[in-house]
């Protein structure tokens, strides 16, 4: 409908620049109800997308409520490829109705746990202060790909593995959690704090 809208508006313009070159009042008033009738079918398209807009809601939560448990498999999945794939996954929220074409409305990112693997080292324990003071540091780590846990150099974990150098706030960022055989969060913050940084 807002194609047809369109048209009609430059279909008007057109009747109007010719009615007005060849001095012909017939194409100017043919102009004008074109402009009404494109204004129409413009509020026509709008009305409807509002009727749209007031019946999905009723829609999606119905179908949340049967889709809840699915919701949560599928996202952990999503989440998970991440650190496997070395791709980010890109969220699909399964209780939005397939039939709606227009993008769905972005979801917040939910932390998701999954068993660690076997042979893992554990993740380190991080005071708040330690957090905050690593949050914007550019030192790099190391991630191995597949594996949940950033390393410093060294790490034991590492003999042996293909590694990964990323700084500490990308790894961060990209779900990567420290680990608590080389403790690099500690570590990095007590060289911060060693050299001044706020």
């Amino acid at each position: 409908m807002i194609v047809l809208s369109l048209l009609l508006v430059l279909g008007s313009a057109a009747m109007l620049v010719v009615g007005l070159a060849i001095d012909n009042q017939t194409l100017v008033w043919a102009s004008i109800a074109a402009s009404v009738c494109a204004a129409l079918v413009l509020a026509a398209a709008v009305m409807r997308r509002r009727q749209l807009d007031l019946a999905e809601p009723a829609t999606v939560s119905s179908s949340a409520a049967s889709g809840s448990s699915t919701t949560s498999g599928t996202t952990a999945e999503l989440a998970h490829g991440r650190h496997h794939s070395g791709e980010a996954a890109i969220p699909v929220d399964p209780s939005v109705p397939s039939g709606i074409s227009e993008s769905p409305p972005a979801v917040a990112e939910q932390p998701v746990s999954y068993p660690d693997p076997p042979d893992e080292p554990p993740e380190e324990d991080v005071s708040a202060t330690d957090a905050l003071r690593i949050i914007d540091l550019r030192d790099e780590v190391l991630v191995v790909d597949g594996r949940p846990r950033y390393h410093l150099a060294g790490c034991r974990h590492l003999t042996g593995r293909e590694t990964v150098p990323l700084p500490i706030s990308e790894a961060r960022e990209t779900g990567f959690t420290p680990c608590a055989w080389c403790r690099p969060d500690s570590r990095l913050a007590q060289t911060a704090r060693g050299s001044g940084a706020p």
